[in-house]
């Protein structure tokens, strides 16, 4: 029989929950993720067709795969 578990204990600090601001396109001039709504970053394609152009692909990337056209 495994020991018992200790008791969990307390937060250290008491945290206050902060509201997260919107994101909007317009004051940080990245696009939000088709997919997952999440900021996009801009990249360049190594591979086919568009190698070497630029396009948008999700922050989140390998989680999230959304991308857009610059």
């Amino acid at each position: 029989m495994p020991p018992p578990r200790p008791a969990p204990q307390p937060p250290r600090t008491s945290r206050v929950a902060t509201p997260t601001p919107p994101r909007q396109t317009a004051t940080s001039g990245r696009p939000t993720c088709p997919r997952c709504g999440a900021s996009m970053v801009r990249r360049i394609a190594r591979r086919g067709p568009n190698a070497g152009g630029q396009f948008w692909g999700c922050s989140r990337y390998p989680r999230c795969k959304g991308t857009r056209n610059i």
